[in-house]
């Protein structure tokens, strides 16, 4: 029987008769369109965040582009710029669906015209093209597998990027048609699946999904009407076939039809006719990193020396931190202060162990005996670490007083204001902790001395951290951390007039274990690089391949070390002297 089954969508013309007839029979004219408008305004626009670029759309099966166009009009309420890619495989629909566009001629939206399949798509695309918005409106029916897609479909989500999904309720007349008559709806390939098969599949993949549901009944009183064209039209939609009458048995034709009537009633203000139920689902699905469920590295103190130690330990060159900083002493700070006739007054803002900070306060010993140093550090533990080496390295410390207190920079500030100077101020790798770097930075300045120098260390531009820091931002917003680098500290000095140099130094870190399955190692590096406690169970397993994928786009081999890994590792040093 399949060879003699034809599908209402082999035949274009036949098509539009077919489902024009099927339109104008719905109880509510346009409500899919009316509907997934209201689902537009009132689930998407509050929940969408797109700056500095066009809002990407991504329509699949969008057909003639009467509801996606519509949903799209709803968009650009909020976004003045989007670019739509529109995956449909007939191309008399696509055709349709660029005469809509041309007639509206709206200015800030851009179409992409693919006449694919989304699994064509995705043998040419694969997830290199991501998207803020999808749609896929009674589109999964023709997939060869529901699972496997709706999987492509969340992977190709930016994060923060929703995905709506509408087919029929398990409830509606034409699922039960199709569960009833499989063999017919398989014969013209279509995947007899309800909005229970959708939330199946995305709870098999852990994806969260939220449900909404309209119902919008469909007259079939001419399908019981004998010699009624309208009645085969709705029948041959319904069935998906085209003149199902003569293409299958009579038998079967009439188990068909019984079946429809036992499906279908009257309802309260309609006379005579006969409704069937038909109630659509959307499932939504947002891509959104569940910040709760990230812990930070510096949450557990622990953890966070195993993670750092393995770090330092993968490093071109071990120590070259506090060899790089105690260099900068001796050669830029030594010569250029003067302090006679007191101690030397310094600042550490977020001094950590103080394993780079204590090597560099030696240094300054060389030429002021007397060093009265103020250590801030929220941490308890990195204190508590502190002292223990001021107090296993106590014969080199005469002169050296230190003031221990467990506090932010902005704590500071609350407490002290600027009643106390210093000479030297050293900020290593911490200003990604405050809330306002600009502001931060004018505070430093003001209880700098006259003649006083800051130094300033952060990751370069460059370095591989930052590009990771940029790449996945929502990441590191959910641990507290500011994704900057010493351009934006340049730059912020700039707007408060603020005269600096700058010196640079790169020391590369060996990634290779973190592309090793199951390697502790890796893991901890991972970990480390992320600021993340166990970011692979963290984070949906989509956007953990893609930071390593990235990670893996931005290192590579170096000569003299045989087949590592490495990425740029660079720091930059702003000195600015008041």
């Amino acid at each position: 029987m399949a060879d003699q089954l034809r599908s209402i969508f082999d035949d274009p013309k036949y098509y539009v008769k077919v489902f024009d007839e099927r339109t104008k029979r719905q109880q509510r004219a346009n409500a899919l369109i009316e509907w997934t408008d209201d689902l537009v305004v009132n689930q998407l626009l509050g929940k969408l965040s797109v700056k500095g670029r066009p809002l990407k759309v991504l329509g699949i099966g969008s057909g003639t582009g009467a509801v996606e166009f519509s949903n799209i009009l709803q968009l650009s309420k909020k976004f003045p710029l989007i670019v739509t890619t529109v995956l449909e495989p007939a191309q008399n629909h696509i055709d349709e669906y660029k005469k809509l566009v041309e007639k509206e001629s709206i200015t800030g939206l851009t179409h992409h015209w693919r006449t694919q399949t989304l699994h064509q798509y995705r043998d040419d695309v694969g997830t290199s093209a991501k998207f803020d918005v999808i749609f896929a409106v009674n589109s999964l029916y023709y997939v060869d597998d529901v699972e496997e897609s709706l999987r492509y479909m969340y992977d190709i989500l930016e994060v923060g990027g929703i995905m709506i999904v509408i087919v029929v309720a398990e409830t509606s007349g034409v699922y039960k048609l199709w569960k009833n008559f499989s063999k017919i709806y398989e014969s013209v390939s279509f995947q007899k699946i309800s909005t229970s098969e959708i939330m199946e599949s995305l709870s098999n993949l852990n994806i969260n999904y939220q449900l909404q549901r309209r119902r919008n009944d469909v007259d079939v009183t001419e399908c019981f009407i004998e010699g009624s064209q309208e009645g085969q039209y709705m029948i041959d939609f319904l069935s998906h076939v085209t003149n199902l009458r003569e293409s299958i048995p009579e038998s079967l034709y009439s188990e068909f039809i019984s079946f429809l009537k036992e499906i279908s009633g009257p309802q309260d203000g309609y006379g005579e006719k006969l409704w069937m139920e038909t109630s659509w689902e959307a499932v939504f699905v947002q891509n959104v990193i569940m910040t709760d469920q990230l812990r930070s590295i510096f949450d557990d103190p622990k953890y966070y020396v195993k993670v750092f130690d393995e770090r330092t330990k993968r490093q071109q060159r071990a120590n070259a931190l506090i060899e790089w900083t105690d260099e900068l002493v001796k050669n830029q700070l030594i010569e250029k202060l003067s302090v006679k006739e007191r101690p030397l007054k310094v600042l550490g803002v977020g001094s950590g162990t103080g394993a780079v900070e204590f090597s560099n306060i030696l240094q300054l010993t060389e030429k002021f005996p007397l060093i009265v140093t103020t250590v801030l550090e929220p941490a308890k533990n990195h204190i508590d670490e502190y002292r223990k080496l001021v107090e296993k390295e106590s014969s080199k410390l005469k002169g050296i007083t230190h003031h221990w207190r467990r506090q932010t920079l902005n704590q500071y500030r609350d407490d002290v204001g600027t009643s106390n100077k210093f000479d030297v101020i050293f900020a290593v790798n911490s200003l990604y902790y405050v809330d306002d770097v600009e502001d931060s930075l004018r505070y430093l300045n003001d209880i700098l001395e006259n003649g006083g120098i800051m130094v300033v260390i952060m990751t370069a531009e460059t370095s591989g951290c930052y590009r990771l820091w940029k790449k996945f931002s929502k990441i590191y917003e959910s641990v507290c951390f500011q994704k900057i680098s010493a351009s934006e500290i340049i730059e912020n000095l700039s707007n408060l007039k603020i005269n600096y140099q700058l010196q640079r130094r790169r020391n590369d870190v060996d990634v290779t274990e973190c592309f090793i399955e199951d390697s502790q190692e890796g893991q901890y590096m991972i970990d480390f690089l992320s600021h993340v406690i166990n970011l692979r169970g963290s984070i949906p397993e989509s956007l953990y391949s893609e930071f390593i994928s990235f990670l893996k786009e931005i290192s590579g081999p170096q000569d003299g070390y045989g087949e590592k890994l490495w990425m740029e590792n660079s720091w930059e040093a702003v000195f600015v002297q008041k």
